[in-house]
């Protein structure tokens, strides 16, 4: 199956107000600035919005209510990742009649499963409903990596529409995008060498940096697009300088680029999971003059006052999308 997706995807996170719900004013301001940012789709209920923190009753709440803000203007992609089958066909045959354009399914995890257990989820997910699947491959949370092999097998599930893939694997998503140009979506799941995974055939990011700085992104995009290498490398320098927001604040870009460059080159497995950055993500939306509260759910991390003083210092060395 064909998807209509590509382009540049935020990562929205989920505000939350001082009592810990949903604030639906701050996610009305955020959709409406992703739009007017340019970005070609939006993922909410992603690792970057938090989504194993929220119930299900909350998590239908926030796909319902974002979906009658957007009104379609561009298309949403939903998260549906829950701890089993049953749960997540639940959850997609009650918003399906939302304006919904995708689903981006994770796999169940706790224990962990074989390869034809994983597929026959995937092929129970895609037969449950009508909207197009999107794979969201990230090895380094759910500890299930798969060979590529493994990969195309589920993306020729009828209904699968691509995939989000966020292992750090230049070699191994450049292969993926060859095998799967013009039938699937193979997106990105890091804005840190869009150069390099568009050439190769991808069909945009979904990443939650996006979320912080999208003009920035997409203009990125939109140079790799039209040839502009100049412009690319300059833009792509400046996502690159916002590197410490996604891994460590108080080590400089110029030591973390170099290292991020060589994991992704020598195809260098992640066996540890992600840190959540989301407090980090939405510190640096409200340092930028969003209505966005740096809250998270608890039991994540909150920011610091240190934390503060370093976002403050990331952000003053780029121009302000």
């Amino acid at each position: 199956m064909n998807s209509i997706l590509k382009g540049v995807i935020p990562v929205v996170p989920t505000p939350l107000d001082d009592n810990d719900r949903f604030d639906s004013d701050a996610m009305q301001h955020l959709v409406d600035f992703y739009v007017e940012s340019g970005c070609h789709g939006l993922l909410i209920l992603g690792s970057g919005g938090e989504y194993p923190y929220f119930s299900f009753e909350e998590r239908k709440e926030i796909t319902l209510q974002t979906a009658a803000h957007l009104k379609g203007r561009i298309p949403l992609v939903v998260g549906a990742g829950f701890m089993s089958t049953s749960e997540t066909i639940k959850f997609v045959h009650e918003v399906e009649d939302a304006e919904i354009s995708t689903f981006l399914v994770i796999l169940p995890t706790y224990y962990p499963v074989e390869f034809n257990d994983i597929n026959n989820f995937y092929e129970s997910v895609c037969a449950s409903t009508a909207k197009p699947v999107l794979f969201y491959y990230y090895p380094q949370q759910t500890l299930q990596p798969l060979t590529v092999e493994q990969i195309s097998r589920i993306l020729t599930i009828d209904g699968m529409a691509g995939m989000k893939y966020s292992a750090l694997k230049l070699g191994e998503i450049r292969r993926l995008s060859r095998i799967f140009r013009n039938q699937s979506a193979i997106f990105s799941g890091n804005s840190f060498a869009i150069e390099n995974t568009i050439r190769a055939g991808c069909s945009g990011i979904i990443d939650v940096l996006v979320s912080v700085v999208p003009g920035t992104v997409v203009k990125c995009y939109n140079a790799v697009l039209e040839n502009d290498h100049k412009s690319a490398a300059v833009l792509q320098k400046q996502i690159l300088d916002l590197l410490p927001l996604m891994n460590s604040l108080f080590l400089p870009a110029r030591v973390q680029v170099p290292l991020l460059k060589i994991i992704m080159k020598a195809s260098i497995p992640m066996t540890n999971r992600n840190a959540s950055r989301t407090s980090v993500v939405k510190e640096a939306l409200h340092q930028l003059g969003h209505p966005v509260s740096s809250l998270s759910r608890a039991p994540q991390p909150q920011v610091t006052e240190l934390d503060r003083i370093a976002i403050r210092r990331i952000l003053g060395q780029i121009r302000s999308d």
